[in-house]
């Protein structure tokens, strides 16, 4: 009986790590679901980010049979890469009349699994908000501009680069209308730090990165006096940057190149890590990350050696993935007094309840109070209560 059990687990587990003809084919269908219609989303600002402790990268797709849009990760490790490592991480519930969800912007930690994402307001302009694992939207970190961010988990702090304000901030993580004490003020586009003494690199905007700490002894010192890590000759070139603990990269838009430079002599030679522009980067243990042209991959940053993690230019490749809202490692999972399962045409979503007991979308009357379920006007297509 045990021989017995355990075979019907590893074919279980195969049949998440294999590529698939039919949702049965998937393990645990119709809660499995084998898909091959994904678009990477990558043009309108949405980036990636890794679950380091997890060992996966995450980014936005959107399926054509799907009005959400999700957040995925893939394994870090090409070779842990069969069709269906595809983990659904969230499904971004939440589009109304004036909020259009757009899709990752970080993510904070292993802990608890939170990120941040872009949200356009119609009135607000952008704005950058936690989005919970159950699915939900939480507090509004910055508005007008998107904010860029260093989450602390161990000790509950939050570092905030607000470009619209002009000034970096030190908090806990997830206050609302509150970021904490100013640690400096002035230009910040971008901040990054590679864990050594604290340093903390920021990007003025223009074409200058500078180096501060993450605890400084004086706050509010002005961006602009702190020491020049970099300087790009060509302004506004600077789309985005990372630091590992010797060298700088940059994605550069004029060049449209990724390159990098050493952190211990940034006025030598610079070198061309990749020939092309990514939309969104991150370094990690020698790699460059990158989103371009609707694949995830990565570059070692010695060899040059490159590797495609995901690909949804390949109409024809196919993998599982659980069905919206979902989790679990047999994609089951929804807590029914936190959420409303809904069936259409055989397939269920997990659609999470707001405070009043209405679901934040709907598919029939019968699932709203007010006994009515319509489409939400001008949110695309999307139906409320």
């Amino acid at each position: 009986m045990k021989l017995l059990l355990s075979l019907i687990l590893i074919i279980g587990i195969i049949s998440y790590t294999s590529s698939c003809s039919t949702n049965g084919s998937c393990g645990n269908a119709p809660f499995t679901l084998c898909k091959n219609n994904a678009t990477l989303l990558e043009n309108d600002g949405q980036r990636i980010d890794i679950d380091k402790e997890n060992g996966r990268i995450l980014f936005t797709i959107k399926y054509g049979d799907e009005f959400e849009p999700r957040v995925v990760s893939v394994p870090i490790k090409a070779s842990n890469n069969e069709n269906g490592y595809l983990k659904s991480q969230n499904t971004l519930f939440g589009q109304t009349t004036y909020t259009k969800v757009i899709g990752l912007i970080q993510f904070i930690g292993s802990i608890s699994q939170d990120i941040v994402i872009d949200i356009e307001r119609r009135i607000a302009g952008p704005t950058s908000n936690i989005f919970f694992p159950n699915n939900t939207i939480g507090n509004e970190l910055t508005w007008n501009q998107i904010g860029n961010f260093i989450f602390k988990e161990s000790t509950n702090t939050q570092y905030t680069c607000w470009p619209y304000s002009n000034k970096i901030f030190k908090g806990e993580i997830g206050k609302y209308n509150d970021l904490g004490n100013t640690l400096y003020n002035g230009p910040c586009s971008e901040m990054k730090s590679n864990d050594i003494n604290g340093d903390l690199f920021i990007y003025d905007g223009t074409n200058v990165i500078y180096k501060g700490n993450l605890n400084p002894t004086t706050n509010g010192t002005y961006i602009r006096d702190l020491p020049m890590v970099y300087n790009e000759t060509k302004p506004y070139t600077i789309k985005e940057f990372d630091v590992s603990k010797t060298d700088l990269y940059y994605s550069n838009q004029f060049d449209k190149k990724l390159y990098s430079v050493s952190l211990s002599n940034t006025f030598g030679p610079k070198k061309t890590i990749l020939s092309d522009l990514p939309s969104s980067f991150q370094y990690y243990n020698d790699y460059i990350y990158y989103s371009l042209n609707g694949k995830i991959s990565r570059i070692n940053v010695g060899s040059g050696s490159n590797e495609i993690l995901f690909d949804s230019t390949l109409e024809t490749a196919t993998h599982c993935i659980c069905a919206q809202g979902f989790t679990g490692e047999t994609c089951d999972h929804c807590d029914q007094s936190k959420n409303l399962i809904s069936w259409v045409n055989g397939i269920p979503r997990c659609i999470p309840l707001t405070n009043d007991g209405n679901p934040i979308t709907c598919d029939y009357d019968y699932q709203c109070k007010s006994g009515t379920c319509r489409e939400v006007p001008i949110s695309g297509g999307v139906k409320g209560c």
